[in-house]
């Protein structure tokens, strides 16, 4: 039983290292793309 749970604890810290790598790689790709929309709509309206 301690062995399982050991296991459980490092399967859980494994994971939210992955979870923090994934936001990181989330957040990137949100930004980037928020950038390309705005370049598309900045040459859309070239008035602005």
């Amino acid at each position: 039983m301690d062995n399982s749970s050991g296991y459980e604890t490092r399967r859980s810290c494994c994971d939210t290292r992955f979870r923090i790598r994934f936001w990181r790689q989330a957040s990137v790709n949100m930004v980037s793309e928020r950038k390309l929309e705005y370049a598309r709509y900045a040459v859309r309206s070239p008035t602005r």
